[in-house]
This record gives structure tokens, sequence and C-alpha cells, in this order.
């Protein structure tokens, strides 16, 4: 399925981690599966964690054991979402075996993550640079310092992805917390 920007819907499931959740079920207003108005000030990802409401009062000790009882959550999540992981893998593993590469698309800390990701391949896998590349939400600069905004512009990521030629059996791997990002 082709969106307006002519980019290829997988037909992957949609996976939101929203605060540990991860739903299959939920569609991206940016993906021609769904376009659905969103309640930015509603997201899960927006909300304050009422378990760690009071952090900046806790001791070392105490802060320690808040992150420690929240990343366990982490855990149990991508156990539900094994099979979309795993297919997502598999996809990727083939594209890359026909000598296609792997695209991370993000912003903000999303875009950071796998932009490092990216970094690592070459020296953790002896990829070459090209093989695994992220691009993030306003440019380089923006691995460094937030660009504010530069999340919501919806056709972003046209210029930076023409400019790495796309092509035949690259994939593209949005990655975004709130499951919502518009770029």
């Amino acid at each position: 399925m082709s969106t307006s920007s002519g980019a290829i819907w997988s037909g992957f499931p949609f996976v939101s981690p929203n605060r540990y959740h991860l739903d299959a079920s939920v569609s991206s207003p940016h993906s021609p599966v769904g376009r659905t108005v969103v309640d930015w000030a509603n997201l899960e990802t927006e909300q304050r964690n009422p378990n760690s409401d009071r952090i900046d009062e806790a001791s070392a000790l105490e802060i320690c054991k808040i992150i420690n009882r929240e990343d366990a959550g982490v855990a149990r999540a991508v156990e539900g979402a094994l099979p979309a992981i795993a297919a997502v893998m598999d996809l990727v593993a083939d594209a890359l075996r026909a000598g296609g590469r792997l695209f991370y698309l993000g912003a903000g800390t999303s875009g950071r993550l796998g932009v490092l990701d990216a970094s690592e391949c070459p020296p953790t896998y002896n990829t070459d640079p090209s093989i695994v590349q992220g691009v993030i939400a306003g440019g380089d600069a923006a691995v460094f310092s937030a660009v504010e905004g530069a999340e919501d512009d919806a056709e972003g990521a046209v210029e930076p992805l023409s400019a790495r030629q796309l092509r035949p059996p690259d994939v593209v791997l949005g990655i975004a917390a709130s499951g919502v990002t518009p770029f």
C-alpha cells in the first residue's frame, strides 16, 4: 500500500509502547491504515508517572528502587510483543540478505536511539556504515541538541530519505515512544 508521499507501508501492525503496553491494534494517524486525530495532551508518554511523582525528594537508593521497579515492566511489555518483533527481525534479515539497507527513522530520544544503534553496528557486527543508518528529525544537529518542532513535520523525512536513494529491498523502521510522531 502506498502513502501520499510514495512510501510503502509494510503491513505490520502498528506497535505503541505506551507505558509498557504494546498495542498491535492501534493505527498511526500518519499511516495509510487510519487517520485519527491525536489528543497529544492525553498521550501516556506525555503524562507524569505517578510511581515517581516524588522522585526528587527520594534518597539515591529510593531513586534506584523506583527506576528498577519501572524497568521491570519493560520486559513484560517486550514479552507480549515478541511475535511482532520477530516478524520485523525476519523482514529486516531478509532485506539485508537481498542487498537492502536498514534505516531507523525517529525524532528526539527515539531518533537518537536509532542513530546510536546504527553507529554501533559497524564496530559490533563489522557492517559497512551504509548498511544500517539512523535518520533523526532535525538532522545531525538534533543528535546533540533538541530541534523543537522537527518531530511535528510529517514531510520532514522525505528529503533525508530521498537523499539516501531508497530502493527495494530497503527497510525504513520508524521509532516513536508515543507511536504517533508525525516525522
